[in-house]
């Protein structure tokens, strides 16, 4: 069973992400303890964590990649649920800001 099953499931969480620029070499990693949360919010986190830290550093042309069908899909504003989950619309507006 993957992770993506259950959305709604809700567990402790801990979100992370790795960076790596145009020749996808390695710049640094990121982990934050999340508490209880469902896998799409952890995966949101994630995107909104890595994002935040792109944008204080200066990058602005951004690629995410994510595995979650989910949050790819909520994202792409093709959810309905966008609107209720707040960090949605916060990557939403650093994603809008490019």
């Amino acid at each position: 069973m993957e992770h993506g099953d259950h959305p709604t499931v809700q567990a402790a969480a801990v979100a992370g992400g790795l960076v790596r620029d145009k020749n996808e070499k390695w710049l640094w990693g990121y982990t934050r303890s999340l508490g209880r949360c469902s896998v799409l919010e952890a995966e949101l986190w994630q995107i909104l964590d890595g994002l935040d830290l792109l944008w204080k550093h200066g990058y602005r042309n951004i690629v995410v990649e994510s595995n979650n069908a989910a949050a790819v899909k909520l994202l792409m504003n093709e959810g309905n649920a966008r609107q209720s989950i707040a960090v949605a619309r916060r990557i939403r507006s650093i994603l809008d800001r490019q």
